[in-house]
């Protein structure tokens, strides 16, 4: 590749752009700056590179959070020096909570510039605290051999601890002096040309002969471990496997787990972020399929009594990476474990043990440990001895709670009501085009999804920001996440089209992504970057506010018009919104109409949307009770079946 001149900041800005790309970097989220120049111009003169431009440094920090989510590679986020770095904190915490992959790297002033009311200047040394999983100073440039060496060795073993251990962000902090862009030829003397060609040259031979590196943890588990977890495996009766949120990757493993899964004898509660809830079209809770997690919270109010815990408590809870975040799941498991049940996690990373219940912890992927597992059991002749009855009466709750849900999502409003909840959800999931991708918002659009999902018929990979479980970003996050999960999942096409389901605050609350969003999608830096074909329908439930609140002790109180600081009713007007984004508006005022709306939308090869589906405010709160009501009673009725049973 052919160089303009240089000088020692755009020859350094180089080095360290070259050095994360030999690591594996391949896509950058640029944010606007003056002093991140050096940088900014490396970054953009790498074809290998996909490169986006970002205004908003949040937006652009989330959107680089959504691509390493997808593509399990950690994305790098560049802006200048200044409060422009904070503006990333959000993004920083979610993917250390979620263990993302992330770079981020923040330019900087001189230290002359420092503590003397510099303008764009903080103190930006560690400025994520203990957040990230890494951070470095990268200090000045600096021509010296072994500095050069330094730096190219500080951006490999920044994608190295961005990777593992346990992924998660690294923060690079990179001060820079003036002149920050390339020199004129003719304002140089000829010692400072040759110079300049002595350092291009340094750099190229540096270049030329990159470190690498290869870390050695096990690639299965040890026959130890394997072994013990058969033994566990062996001596239950009723043993039931949990999975809670998981990233992307999983979804390339789901058909591998869940045959794993079922060669254990193992069934499965599933959310639907955990990737395995809608890997199959197989609704049957006692084989590996089952996704009711969710709906545990519609009989946790019978998961106390000595007879629930005869008739349904497991005697194995087998837990498959991060926690599971429904609500009902910390009362079952203490109640569980505190009649004697199990709890085994096969951790991905950490400790996902929130309640403290885990009597055994086995940290390494947990595919590969499912995997070893029922390979070493088929090899020994293992079999698994299971409590038919008890199977069944697990099947016979998944049936119950779904034809609850099912019913509930058919109920038409009466006269001119807006449309429940529960049936826009439900009616947009039965829509949902296999070759796409679904990204849910966090609040209530998640909830109402493992509540009313259908459990059959819906094969779909879910993305979600559930780390710290916020609104942040989640446009931003979602068109990350699409613009390379086509690259990611192993298809010769891109998703034709993708879905993000939201709440209106949530909407409010990153309408800068809705920029990156058009941008992502239409244009790359790149030129083998995905053109054309990708599209993303951002479904807006618009419940006037925060309605999850509604269904928190709070909305008992009496505070008259102070409920507006829970709800923050007033929105924009979204016509204007989508508008201001080139994105086509539609809006749905019943389930007739949504579903020709999405028959139009799913089909037509129009261009990125924006659909309002106007719901009634009280109508999640309602329908949740009415839910946890139905299942309850269905659990009630196992309970009673045991007994009889028993006698």
């Amino acid at each position: 590749m052919l160089h303009p001149p240089r000088n020692l900041s755009s020859e350094w800005g180089r080095l360290l752009v070259e050095g994360l790309v030999s690591a594996g970097v391949r896509d950058v989220v640029i944010a606007p700056g003056s002093r991140s120049t050096p940088f900014v111009l490396a970054a953009t003169a790498q074809r290998r590179l996909h490169c986006v431009e970002a205004a908003d440094e949040r937006s652009g920090a989330f959107f680089a959070l959504g691509q390493g989510r997808a593509s399990g590679r950690p994305s790098l986020f560049v802006c200048t020096s200044g409060t422009a770095g904070a503006h990333a904190f959000p993004a920083v915490i979610e993917a250390s909570l979620a263990r993302v992959p992330l770079v981020v790297l923040t330019a900087d002033r001189p230290f002359e510039r420092r503590d003397c009311g510099a303008p764009q200047t903080i103190d930006q040394t560690r400025l994520f605290g203990d957040h990230v999983r890494w951070f470095a100073e990268l200090g000045l440039p600096d021509p010296d051999e072994r500095a050069l060496r330094s730096l190219q060795r500080r951006a490999l073993r920044a994608v190295v601890r961005s990777l593992g251990p346990i992924p998660g962000p690294v923060h690079l902090n990179a001060p820079v002096r003036k002149p920050l862009e390339p020199q004129d030829p003719a304002a140089l003397d000829a010692d400072g040309a040759a110079r300049c060609a002595e350092l291009a040259r340094r750099i190229d031979a540096i270049l030329a002969r990159p470190p690498s590196f290869d870390a050695t943890p096990p690639s299965a588990p040890t026959e130890a471990v394997l072994d013990r977890l058969l033994d566990e495996l062996s001596a239950a009766r009723r043993p039931l496997a949990v999975a809670g949120p998981a990233a992307l990757a999983r979804w390339l493993d789901a058909d591998a787990m869940l045959e794993s899964l079922a060669a254990l004898g193992l069934p499965v509660y599933a959310e639907a972020t955990s990737q395995l809830a809608h890997a199959r079209a197989r609704g049957e809770c006692g084989g590996a399929a089952g996704a009711d997690l969710g709906r545990l919270n519609g009989f946790a109010g019978v998961l106390g009594s000595a007879a629930a815990r005869t008739a349904l408590a497991p005697d194995l809870v087998l837990q498959l990476g991060a926690a599971p975040t429904a609500g009902g799941w910390e009362l079952a498991i203490e109640l569980w474990c505190a009649a004697g049940a199990r709890h085994v996690v096969l951790a991905d990373g950490g400790w996902p043990d929130p309640v403290s219940t885990a009597s055994w912890v086995v940290e390494g992927d947990a595919a590969t440990t499912l995997r070893a597992s029922a390979s070493r059991a088929a090899g020994r002749g293992l079999s698994f001895a299971r409590q038919d009855d008890w199977i069944a009466r697990l099947e016979r709750l998944c049936r119950g709670s779904e034809e609850a849900a099912a019913e509930l999502s058919s109920l038409e409003p009466a006269g001119e009501a807006p449309i429940a909840e529960p049936a826009a959800v439900r009616t947009l999931l039965e829509a949902l085009p296999e070759d796409g991708l679904l990204a849910v918002g966090n609040s209530l659009p998640i909830r109402s999804v493992d509540l009313y999902a259908p459990r059959a018929g819906v094969r779909v990979p879910v993305w979600s920001q559930r780390g710290a479980n916020g609104i942040d970003g989640l446009v931003s996050g979602a068109a990350g996440a699409l613009s390379v999960w086509g690259r990611t999942a192993r298809r010769d096409r891109a998703p034709g089209l993708s879905v993000l389901l939201l709440g209106d605050v949530s909407l409010r609350h990153d309408l800068g992504g809705l920029a990156l969003l058009r941008g992502a999608l239409e244009r790359s830096t790149a030129p083998a970057a995905p053109r054309g074909g990708q599209r993303l329908l951002v479904v807006l439930l618009d419940n006037e506010g925060g309605r999850i609140f509604d269904q928190l002790p709070a909305r008992d109180l009496d505070l008259g018009d102070r409920w507006r600081f829970w709800l923050t009713p007033e929105g924009p007007s979204w016509p204007a919104v989508a508008s201001a984004f080139g994105l086509e508006y539609r809006e749905a005022a019943s389930i007739a109409a949504l579903r020709d709306l999405l028959d139009e939308l799913i089909s037509a090869s129009t261009r990125s949307a924006l659909l309002r589906i106007e719901v009634d405010p009280d109508s999640a709160r309602l329908a949740s009770e009415l839910l946890r009501r139905r299942i309850d009673a269905v659990a009630r009725d196992a309970i009673l079946a045991a007994q009889e049973g028993a006698g």
